[in-house]
């Protein structure tokens, strides 16, 4: 079984949402969930809406357990991380873990 992450979501940078992102990518337990990136098949746009769909997961889980929970929203600070080299470095996480 993969280690599991634990992390306080609120404050969290986008370079923290960055890590989380690329943790889920690259666990196997959870790597079936980003159906929007298959092998070999990774654009900037497939990321976008793949990381989009991915922390929308994020924030209803965290709502869900705690209701009062401040998270940051997706803002265009978040929207700037996914460049070119962020897809690479999400298609070689995707390679490593496959």
């Amino acid at each position: 079984m993969t280690p599991k992450t634990t992390f306080n979501l609120t404050g969290a940078t986008r370079e923290d949402l960055s890590f989380l992102y690329l943790e889920s990518l690259g666990n196997p337990d959870t790597r079936r969930m980003h159906a929007l990136l298959p092998n070999g098949q990774i654009s900037i746009e497939s990321v976008r809406v793949d990381l989009r769909t991915w922390y929308s997961g994020v924030l209803s889980l965290a709502r869900a357990i705690d209701p009062d929970a401040r998270l940051p929203k997706w803002s265009g600070e978040i929207d700037g991380l996914i460049t070119k080299g962020f897809v690479e470095e999400c298609r070689g996480v995707i390679e490593k873990a496959a």
